[in-house]
């Protein structure tokens, strides 16, 4: 499961100060390890 909390990009997007969330980019690699890797069962924050 990926976690990512608030997106940079949509709290922005929104009129809010965006440095408390995470950039799309890193939860697309977030999603791209848990599809490619070997965790199982797992919550990756990115």
């Amino acid at each position: 499961m990926i976690s990512p909390g608030w997106l940079r990009e949509t709290l922005e997007q929104l009129g809010m100060d965006g440095s408390d969330g995470t950039p799309a980019a890193e939860v697309a690699q977030a999603y791209v390890k848990a599809i490619e890797g070997t965790m199982q069962g797992r919550t990756i924050v990115p």
